[in-house]
């Protein structure tokens, strides 16, 4: 009685007596669509036609000449490899097509991606160790979910890092919004209350220039003498801030400022910040 060779996946397994092919047949775990080969046979056939050649009769002793061309796919096998698209490193380790791997390759990597993503289902099974095509595509199924876990959790974890790393731009003017609602009116007044005592009359408005020769490095209390109490006051950090309206005049454009903001550190005035009117 002849023995018959079977071949699965790229590798060739046996030889089998026609009563184990048939006990395999009977268990699932070989398919009558896999290719057989038996004396006598010049080539690989689908493994129910080879059991109903082996033993009808002797047939004459040919010699074996197999084609070089892969057996083809069974039915199921073929499609598209979702979790060699999305999780190309990983899916091909554990479905052992090494040059899955070639993706970790900057610029690289996206192409073999896709590559894996069209012909990944039929790599992995060609490696072999497949019980029948319902395993492996149970298998290819569960890569498919792992990937789009992976894929969505990858996407999700980068969009945060780069959020992150966003510079927060600062307002245009920090002391004036940074201000206590109770300290300044919802809308300015028209006009400018006197300053509180001041020790000399000054001129408004007066050009930025002058006003920050006249009062850089002067203390807190002198600057209330010369200006008066300022339309608000802001202090944070060390750093204290006095705002005045209409003070000041922009000497570039000939515009009158909405708003003058004088900066005082360790007690003394250390800057000054304009805001023209539009």
């Amino acid at each position: 009685m002849s023995n018959i060779m079977i071949s699965r996946g790229g590798q060739t397994y046996g030889p089998y007596t026609p009563a184990e092919v048939q006990a395999y047949l009977a268990s699932g775990e070989l398919s009558a669509d896999d290719h057989a080969w038996s004396e006598g046979l010049p080539d690989w056939a689908q493994l129910a036609s080879v059991l109903e050649r082996v033993g009808s009769r002797p047939g004459e002793a040919a010699v074996p000449v197999f084609t070089d061309i892969a057996p083809a796919l069974p039915d199921g096998v073929a499609g598209f490899s979702w979790g060699g698209l999305l999780f190309s490193p990983v899916w091909s380790i554990g479905n052992r097509v090494w040059p899955g791997l070639l993706t970790l390759i900057p610029g690289l990597g996206i192409l073999v991606s896709f590559w894996l993503g069209f012909k990944g289902r039929e790599l992995a099974w060609r490696k072999g160790g497949w019980q029948n095509v319902a395993h492996f595509d149970r298998v290819q199924r569960r890569w498919t979910v792992v990937g789009v876990i992976g894929f969505v959790v990858v996407v999700v974890v980068t969009a945060l890092a780069v959020a992150e790393r966003q510079p927060v731009r600062e307002p245009a003017v920090p002391v004036a919004q940074a201000a206590p609602p109770q300290a300044r009116p919802e809308a300015p007044p028209a006009v400018l209350p006197a300053p509180a005592q001041p020790a000399r009359q000054l001129q408004r408005p007066i050009a930025r220039d002058q006003l920050e020769a006249m009062l850089r490095g002067m203390p807190v209390q002198a600057v209330e003498a010369v200006l008066g109490q300022p339309y608000y006051q802001k202090s944070e950090q060390g750093l204290l801030a006095y705002a005045y309206l209409d003070l000041t005049r922009n000497p570039a454009s000939g515009g009158i400022d909405k708003i003058a903001v004088i900066f005082f550190r360790g007690g003394t005035v250390a800057g000054f910040h304009y805001q023209e009117k539009v």
